[in-house]
């Protein structure tokens, strides 16, 4: 994966994790710590997604 194909997943999990930490009412630091936790987990899913569906590049190498 990619740096440029990293920041929407990693952006996208931040945004989830402060909007679930809002939603649950927990304090600051763990709302950061809870969006830290949520774009690595973004990062991952899509790291994994992308190994799962070849694209035409795979294909010409």
């Amino acid at each position: 994966m990619s740096t440029s194909n990293i920041f929407l997943p990693a952006s996208l999990g931040a945004f989830a994790g402060i909007l679930l930490g809002t939603i649950a009412g927990i304090d600051i630091v763990s709302t950061l710590i809870l969006a830290a936790a949520c774009a690595v987990l973004g990062v991952a899913v899509g790291s994994n997604f992308e190994d799962e569906n070849p694209t035409l590049e795979d294909y010409e190498n």
